[in-house]
């Protein structure tokens, strides 16, 4: 498995464990929301309907 397949899977499970806080999240993998919020959106992690929870509108 690649690196960048590990750091996906990493931030998938940092995700789920932070119950989908994406700032909780983020700051776990040493990241900032905006880096992690991009990065689920781009691998399809978030139905995009679901992407206003992410953002606050």
């Amino acid at each position: 498995m690649s690196s960048s397949a590990l750091n996906c899977w990493r931030g998938i499970a940092c995700f789920r464990s932070s119950g989908y806080n994406v700032t909780a999240a983020a700051r776990a993998l040493g990241t900032t929301w905006e880096t992690l919020r991009y990065r689920i959106q781009k691998y399809g992690l978030v139905d995009v309907s679901a992407a206003s929870v992410m953002t606050g509108r």
